[in-house]
């Protein structure tokens, strides 16, 4: 197997754990930020219990404060937290995990840093920024410059936080008083007043503080909350206000803070910015502008912000403008364009690779900063990795996605120390500059299965789920699987492929098993040129069926005893072949007239001589190629599983995500199970609802997907109230604002389908579906599946109209569609 994709490098994110009250010790954690190389990109995690903050709560919900500050975490996805009071972190359910050997994941404010024997600070985490200053002074600062960069140092008080977390001060205690004289000594800052005068400077001379330093050598990605020029104005004296601003810009690119009581004093030059940025967008012919948004902390009540508006913005041009709203850091991670708004990432240069498997692993590059351990102090020092996989050229057996692990480390164990698995990517802590590292590669299937078991299911491959697997393999990966998504090729290997049937026998019911059935080169060569005319793809000629080894060309030679036609593969012909029926020997004749009766035939082998279209296995691979979809879907799959413990098998198991172009931070994998039927009439039985309700009922947040290569109109009556019954059920309740377990229903158009299944809709109906519907969304599309053929309603649809069951009409549809298919099928015997 093949890895290729980046590593780059980035801090070690801390989330610091504290109440929303505590303005000094804010303001502290502020201060300990401006220690550690990339500080301030680390985020404030309010914590409260039950009351406390209605600002970070919806009307009427019931959401606690603890539930905020689990959804603080999902969002901003820390390394370690730092919890300001002990036993913070466990009652939120953060996993400690082991302190002795890698990175501890629990610290409290008071383990931040420790003296060792020689009476220098040791960080707990991350890199000191002494390092990252001596670095500087060598390569940027040592000798004087012609245009000096200017530097601040901002007296001290206690009156607010506001420069503690505007351009950053230092900590005042004793032991981390280098940090500050090398700032000094590096950057000779200006002493200024903690005043609006120094404000604005920070807003208009690109003024320099200790924050901009522990950014060095790291670039930013902006996330999904990019807005225009943003203008922050909160109350520095609030602690819910300092906590809601240090948050912010870590989401949105483009900050600029104001303190709310110097609203007066920066007025003029908040108003001349946004007249500045008022201008046409270049290319856009509707006159559309770019505007600013002003963004008032939650402290700032309705009242206030109208006096802000007429006192100080009256005057600007309609449009110049918007007032905006603070992040909702708690909302649930929403889909396609209704996904929440992302954190920015930092990270340093990237390194790629493409290395394949030795033994199981990969070796990958490590980078590191280049000022790690620069003023030999030898301090400890603790960095992360960032594993980015590539998927454009990858083998699709390999998993590449996984659930995240945020919570609780241990699975998958992937490489030394802990492994971590988030939205940014695969996350790889390090501690020693050694500039490589090894990475395991492992196949979907054995993922799927190692996940399984840390659910307390295990998981064993099913026989069907073999040859599913064998034959995905065979053609190549899922997308090659295209080679079966031919109805008459399907029907073709189905006639030569082996049966198996009932016969009566002295009265008695056995099971009788006919070989696969060979049929001449030249009807396979007609089937394929026929084919070719019809479709299209580089798996529609003979020559790659023969590739994949479907097909094997043999001699079919007359038994002179018995009869019965012989074929013979080449290795097997001899001039005294074996009959396959009676078993003797016959010589082979060479008379020209049975030379002339000896005939090339195909004969189908391996897996896909299976009986009954290769167990399933046609309708697997085309099932995992539809949800596949294209270059926007990540996907980690395994065929059939037999789930012991819920004493069932499952025709395919998946973690399944969208992606977006230039999203550098994917969706939460969603976990797909299900079952695939061929053609077999009334093949979705309650047996198959029965196993999908069990295994969704251990996974809420699952979607269910059943699937068939039948059309949707030959689906019986009873077929149509199961799957009706399966769908209401997995509506039965919300997970994350979501039915708890969607159905998904896919028919013979889907899954023989050339052009995706928006294509094959759009082709089938005659026009054009509208952009707003997401396919790639599984959710969107388990409600337009459902719609399309067992007449059910969107669910939120549903959900606001108030009803309890789905109106008549949609059945009476359904029995006449049904009705006219029967017709149909008389009138064609």
């Amino acid at each position: 197997m093949k890895l290729s994709g980046s590593v780059s490098f980035r801090p070690v994110r801390i989330g610091f754990l504290t109440p929303i009250d505590d303005l000094a010790l804010l303001s502290r954690i502020a201060r300990l930020t401006t220690c550690l190389w990339g500080g301030r990109y680390n985020p404030i995690i309010p914590f409260f219990e039950n009351g406390g903050d209605d600002r970070r709560r919806h009307p009427n919900s019931k959401v606690t404060g603890l539930d905020i500050a689990r959804a603080y975490i999902n969002f901003f996805e820390p390394d370690v937290l730092v919890e300001a009071a002990p036993g913070m972190a466990k009652a939120l359910g953060w996993a400690e995990g082991d302190r002795h050997f890698v990175m501890p994941r629990i610290l409290t404010l008071d383990e931040f840093f420790e003296l060792d024997d020689r009476g220098s600070v040791q960080f707990s985490l991350g890199v000191d920024i002494f390092e990252v200053m001596a670095h500087l002074y060598d390569t940027d600062f040592r000798y004087e410059r012609r245009h000096k960069e200017p530097f601040a140092k901002v007296a001290e008080t206690e009156v607010d936080a506001f420069f503690d977390v505007v351009g950053g001060r230092h900590p005042s205690e004793t032991p981390l008083a280098y940090i500050s004289k090398a700032y000094d000594d590096v950057f000779t800052p200006v002493a200024l007043p903690p005043d609006a005068t120094t404000a604005l400077r920070y807003l208009k001379d690109d003024l320099r503080g200790p924050f901009w330093v522990t950014g060095h050598e790291l670039d930013h990605r902006p996330g999904r909350g990019h807005r225009n020029e943003t203008f922050y104005v909160f109350d520095p004296t609030v602690p819910g206000d300092v906590i809601d601003y240090w948050n912010f810009r870590l989401v949105a690119p483009h900050v600029m803070p104001i303190n709310v009581n110097w609203i007066g004093e920066c007025a003029e030059f908040i108003r001349d910015e946004i007249q500045a940025i008022h201008r046409p967008i270049p290319g856009n012919s509707s006159g559309t502008m770019f505007h600013s948004t002003i963004c008032l902390a939650s402290s700032i009540d309705e009242e206030r912000c109208d006096q802000i508006a007429k006192e100080h913005f009256a005057d600007l041009p309609e449009g110049a403008f918007y007032f905006g709203s603070n992040f909702s850091y708690w909302k649930t991670r929403g889909r396609g364009r209704n996904r929440r708004d992302s954190k920015i990432i930092v990270y340093g240069e990237p390194i790629k690779f493409d290395e394949k498997s030795e033994r199981g692993t990969v070796k990958i590059p490590a980078p590191s900063p280049s000022f790690i351990n620069y003023s030999k102090r030898y301090s400890r020092a603790r960095w992360m990795n960032v594993i980015a996989l590539s998927t454009a050229h990858l083998e699709d057996t390999v998993a590449t996605v996984y659930p995240s692990n945020l919570w609780k480390l241990g699975y998958p164990r992937l490489s030394g120390g802990e492994f971590r698995i988030t939205r940014e990517g695969w996350v790889v802590e390090v501690e020693y500059d050694i500039g490589y590292g090894h990475l395991k590669v492992e196949t979907g299937r054995n993922a799927i299965i190692d996940w399984l078991d840390t659910q307390g299911i295990a998981a064993t491959p099913s026989e069907e789920g073999q040859i599913a697997a064998q034959v995905i393999a065979a053609a190549g990966g899922l997308m090659a699987s295209g080679m079966f998504a031919d109805l008459d090729t399907l029907k073709l290997l189905g006639e030569m492929a082996e049966s198996h049937s009932e016969v009566s026998r002295n009265g008695r019911r056995v099971a009788k098993a006919t070989p696969d059935r060979s049929k001449h080169v030249n009807t396979i060569r007609q089937h394929f040129k026929e084919r070719k005319k019809r479709s299209f793809g580089y798996w529609n000629e003979l020559n790659y069926f023969l590739e994949r080894s479907v097909f094997r060309a043999g001699l079919r030679v007359q038994c002179p005893i018995c009869g019965h036609q012989n074929w013979f593969d080449l290795d097997a012909v001899s001039y005294k072949p074996v009959c396959t029926r009676c078993l003797n020997g016959f010589e082979f004749s060479q008379s020209p007239s049975h030379i002339d009766n000896v005939d090339w035939f195909y004969r189908i082998v391996g897996p896909f001589a299976a009986p009954d279209y290769a167990r399933g296995g046609y309708a697997v691979a085309l099932t995992l190629r539809a949800l596949s979809g294209n270059q926007n879907i990540e996907m980690t799959w395994s065929t059939g599983l037999t789930l012991k413990p819920l004493n069932c098998e499952v025709d395919f198991v998946a973690w399944r995500r969208a992606t977006r172009f230039g999203s550098d931070e994917r969706d939460e994998p969603i976990l797909v199970v299900g079952e695939a039927k061929s053609f077999g009439r009334n093949s979705i039985n309650n047996e198959a609802i029965v196993t999908l309700k069990k295994v969704a009922e251990s996974f809420p947040g699952c979607v269910m997907v059943v699937s068939m290569l039948r059309k949707g109109e030959e689906l019986s009556l009873g077929e149509i109230g199961r799957l009706r019954h399966l769908a209401l059920w997995g509506r039965r309740s919300e997970f994350e604002g979501e039915p708890v377990n969607p159905l998904v229903l896919l028919t013979q158009i889907e899954l023989l389908g050339d052009r995706g299944i928006r294509g094959s809709w759009e082709k089938i109906d005659g026009m054009k579906m509208h952009a707003i519907y997401d396919v790639d969304d599984l959710h969107t599309l388990a409600d337009l599946t459902l719609e399309r053929y067992l007449g059910l309603g969107a669910h939120w649809d549903k959900q606001a109209a108030g009803k309890t069951l789905e109106p008549a009409a949609s059945i009476l549809l359904l029995l006449k569609a049904r009705a006219a298919t029967m017709r149909a099928a008389l009138n064609d015997q």
